[in-house]
């Protein structure tokens, strides 16, 4: 997913905007869903769905980069409605249950002695419940303010600690489950941990249908100026079994292999690890490591390489960023590692106007790699994406969708510019065409989608965002300081 930051909507422009939008959508087979007010920069917009119900969330922070409130938008009616809680509370994350928004967080006492998670609930017309008190604790208040996140599977919501706490050391970990229309705590702990590997954060980690936790030490790496993150590291796999208060750890051996970005599956025994790895002192990637837990007994039961074979272009240096299961394996899809960072210092004995100009160029490649459901990859398509963009802007990519039983891609890119094609690609500040592919039936077929058609009805210069949703049937478009979500008809 690409997070972006955009600016503020002027209200003056709202109704003048919709009015362009219902007479000129019509010629590309897309009908407006509504417009997201943005009245101040926002830190993140993305989708959440079930089989019900899809939600467009935007999460707005502070200067400090808190999030401060979150803004819900129903893609069944366009209606939004904004949730704001008090400068104590801490942001846990939002999650869609049973076709309705819930948005959770946490606070503490004004005696500093107590944690206290908090609940809300919207739905498509009436907008957000009142908070509601869903669990409290003791706390002490020398461990400082904790660092938590969640993750649901089902109705089976985990909160868990993102650091070791400050004074104890410990880990914490509880399981909610929903019943009749009210979350219930079902366990809690405090875990002590004697080793917790080269890296301290609870990154890569994933829960499975009891709520018990399983964590890869280690970070998965983010678009940032390249370090040099090819030196060995000590990695530990953990299972935090917490139906037996029992921890299960593997101090996993990998030689000269350097762990990347790591994600979970579901496995017929339980839950599945992958982490891409490279050779250390080499950012290429090499291929994948595998380990299979038995959750029934709380052992890692397989472990394996497998090794990727490239199509011969692309410097195979790309961080993952995504994880798309089909019926037939997976896929993975990532895009290249490679940018520049440029810094123009001119000093004030040669120049009348002395500064400093910095900025980022990313030159991305996709990987689109499909994986049998035995874990070999069976292709890898490198796909040259010629782009140059801002460091205002973040670095937006592309996505990938389910597409029937295939895949879809989409991504901005020049009409100058063909998928598929090895040659030497035009560069391009601005895009003019998001440009479509989709594996199907065993081969990849081309297809365009024009936005020129967009800028002349809006008067405006459109541009399509690439922000993901689990079958590509909603569009994301911005265009001055306006957001507009667009949803594909069906023929």
């Amino acid at each position: 997913m690409a997070w972006i930051s955009l600016g503020g909507f002027h209200p003056t422009k709202f109704v003048f905007l919709i009015v362009f939008l219902l007479l000129n959508v019509c010629a590309l087979g897309q009908r407006v869903v509504g417009v997201q007010p943005g009245e101040r920069l926002a830190d993140s917009y993305f989708f959440l769905e079930d089989s019900s119900a899809t939600y467009f969330v935007s999460t707005f922070g502070n200067r400090a980069h808190d999030i401060k409130y979150v803004r819900g938008m129903s893609m069944r009616n366009g209606k939004h409605f904004a949730h704001v809680w008090n400068e104590q509370s801490h942001y846990l994350g939002v999650e869609v249950v049973q076709g309705n928004l819930e948005l959770f967080y946490y606070s503490m006492s004004e005696a500093l002695d107590s944690l206290l998670l908090w609940n809300t609930t919207m739905d498509s017309v009436s907008g957000w419940s009142a908070p509601r008190l869903v669990f409290s604790t003791g706390y002490s208040n020398k461990n400082r303010t904790p660092q938590l996140q969640c993750k649901l599977r089902g109705q089976t919501l985990v909160v868990f600690s993102e650091n070791v706490l400050y004074a104890s050391k410990e880990l914490m970990h509880w399981v909610f489950v929903k019943e009749e229309g009210d979350w219930r705590v079902k366990h809690q702990m405090n875990w002590k941990v004697d080793r917790w590997g080269d890296y301290n954060q609870v990154e890569r980690w994933a829960i499975d249908g009891s709520g018990n936790v399983i964590v890869l030490t280690g970070n998965n790496r983010q678009m940032q100026p390249k370090e040099d993150n090819t030196v060995w590291t000590q990695n530990v796999l953990y299972y935090f079994d917490i139906r037996q208060t029992k921890l299960k750890q593997w101090d996993l051996v990998l030689g000269d292999r350097v762990l990347r970005e790591a994600i979970f599956r579901e496995s017929p025994l339980g839950l599945q690890c992958l982490s891409l790895y490279s050779q250390a002192g080499n950012e290429k990637i090499a291929g994948l490591v595998r380990y299979d837990l038995d959750t029934t007994v709380c052992e890692v039961t397989h472990q394996s390489l497998i090794p990727i074979d490239y199509p011969n272009v692309g410097s195979k240096e790309w961080i993952l960023k995504g994880y798309l299961p089909t019926p037939d394996g997976f896929w993975l899809y990532g895009e290249d590692y490679y940018f520049r960072e440029l810094v123009r210092n001119n000093d004030r004995w040669t120049t009348m106007s002395p500064g400093i100009v910095q900025y980022l160029e990313y030159y991305m490649e996709m990987y689109l790699l499909r994986f049998n459901t035995n874990g070999t990859c069976e292709e890898a398509l490198v796909l040259p994406k010629a782009q140059e963009v801002s460091m205002d802007e973040q670095g937006p990519s592309f996505v990938c969708y389910r597409k029937g039983d295939g895949i879809g891609v989409q991504y901005n890119d020049h009409s100058y510019n063909t998928p598929l094609q090895e040659e030497q690609r035009h560069w391009v500040g601005s895009k003019t065409v998001v440009r479509q592919l989709e594996w199907k039936e065993g081969a990849w077929k081309v297809a365009e989608l024009d936005r020129e058609e967009w800028k002349k009805g809006l008067k405006m210069n459109l541009r399509w965002w690439p922000i993901a949703n689990s079958d590509g049937r909603y569009q994301v478009w911005v265009g001055g300081n306006s957001l507009v979500i667009c949803e594909e008809r069906k023929e």
